[in-house]
C-alpha cells in the first residue's frame, strides 16, 4: 500500500532525478571521441616515443578506420617544441607530394601534438592566430570570426611535457579538440577545420621539414 507520505516523496525525487541526471546524460551523448588504437606502432622523431599505426575512432554511431601517414618535429630556435604525427582515412592514397589534400573537409583526418617542453597560453594563441591568418581564404575573411574565436578559448591554461594536443576532423560531425586532457565542443565548420589542417599541410606551411616528415614514418 503507497502510503500519502510516499506520494508526497514521488514529485520531489522525480525532480532530484531530473536536475541531477540530466547533465550526465548529456555528457553522454556530447561524449568525446571513442578511440581503439591498434597494436602495431612505429618510433617518433624522439626516443621516448612511439605512436600506433593506425585506430578506430567510433562517433555517432559510426566508425572511421585510420592510418598513420608519419611524424615529425616542431623546432622554434633550435628548441624542439612538439612532435606532431598525422593520421587519415585509411582509405585515401595520400603522400608528400600533395600534402593539402590530406586538409579537405571529405578526409576524416586527426593529427597529434606531443609537447617537449612547456608553452604558454597566450603564446599558443598567438600561433594559432597567425597560423589561421596565412591560410583562412580572403573570400572568407570575417566569416570565421565566431569559430576563431571559440578554438582560441580552448587555450587557457600552459602546456607542459607531456602534454597533447589533439585535433581530430570528423566530415559531418565537425572537429573535435583536446588539450591537456581537457576536451571541447565540436566545431562544425568545414572551412575552418581546412585552414587549420593547412597550417601544417599548406602551401606556406609552419614548417616545411615539418610537412614533408608528416609523410614519413620512421621505421
Amino acid at each position: 500500500m503507497i502510503s500519502r507520505h510516499s506520494l508526497r516523496v514521488f514529485p520531489l525525487l522525480a525532480l532530484f532525478l531530473l536536475f541531477f541526471l540530466a547533465p550526465q546524460i548529456e555528457a553522454q551523448e556530447n561524449a568525446p571521441l571513442k578511440i581503439e588504437r591498434g597494436e602495431a606502432v612505429f618510433e617518433g622523431k624522439v626516443s621516448e616515443h612511439s605512436f600506433s599505426r593506425s585506430m578506430t575512432i567510433s562517433v555517432g554511431g559510426e566508425e572511421y578506420e585510420m592510418r598513420a601517414l608519419g611524424s615529425g618535429l616542431r623546432t622554434k630556435w633550435r628548441f624542439k617544441v612538439y612532435e606532431a604525427v598525422l593520421y587519415a582515412d585509411r582509405s585515401g592514397d595520400f603522400h608528400a607530394a600533395d600534402p593539402a589534400a590530406v586538409a579537405r573537409p571529405g578526409v576524416a583526418k586527426r593529427i597529434e601534438m606531443h609537447f617537449l617542453r612547456g608553452v604558454g597560453a597566450e603564446k599558443i594563441r598567438n600561433a594559432w592566430k597567425d597560423g589561421l591568418n596565412k591560410t583562412i581564404d580572403k573570400e572568407l575573411e570575417g566569416t570565421l570570426d565566431e569559430e576563431r574565436a571559440a578554438f582560441g578559448e580552448y587555450f587557457q591554461d600552459e602546456l607542459k611535457k607531456p602534454d597533447v594536443i589533439e585535433l581530430t576532423w570528423i566530415p559531418g560531425q565537425g572537429l573535435f579538440t583536446t588539450t591537456g586532457g581537457d576536451s571541447f565542443d565540436p566545431i562544425a565548420s568545414p572551412e575552418f577545420s581546412e585552414a587549420l589542417f593547412l597550417i601544417w599541410l599548406g602551401e606556406d606551411p609552419i614548417s616545411g621539414d615539418l610537412r614533408k616528415d608528416l609523410f614519413r614514418i620512421k621505421e
